[in-house]
């Protein structure tokens, strides 16, 4: 494992103390952008959220093994490619915001270096889910 990979798991472990993190990361996505609350307006919120907590524990599965989880990354990449999820690729920067968003919240500890390291870690596994369109 990487010293990156340390960093925001280390952050991640800060955030999750008190329980509420991925309920901010969720609002704070749906928030984001028009589309995401249209779409996500009738689903079941806490198997929503379950999936964006399983996402982010995929990407950062994949940065610290590149072939862990790989194929599992490309199925949740074609499962949102799909016509009925039509899930715009624009959309991964919003779910990135937003994770940044309420990691700055949550991280009392978060340094530059952290916020580099977050970057870092997962935007290569969400390049590779957007490059599936």
């Amino acid at each position: 494992m990487s010293k990156k990979d340390d960093l925001i798991n280390q952050s991640l472990e800060r955030c999750m103390k008190d329980g509420t993190f991925m309920d901010h990361f969720y609002q704070h996505f749906i928030d984001s952008d028009p589309r995401i609350a249209e779409k996500f307006t009738n689903t079941d919120m806490d198997k929503q959220k379950r999936m964006m907590d399983a996402s982010l524990h995929m990407l950062m599965l994949l940065s610290a093994d590149s072939s862990a989880g790989m194929g599992h990354l490309r199925h949740i990449g074609k499962t949102h490619s799909r016509e009925h999820h039509n899930i715009n690729p624009d959309l991964y920067d919003c779910w990135f915001n937003s994770l940044m968003q309420t990691v700055r919240e949550y991280d009392s500890e978060l340094t530059p270096e952290i916020e580099t390291a977050w970057a870092d870690v997962l935007k290569p596994g969400m390049e590779n889910m957007r490059s599936m369109y």
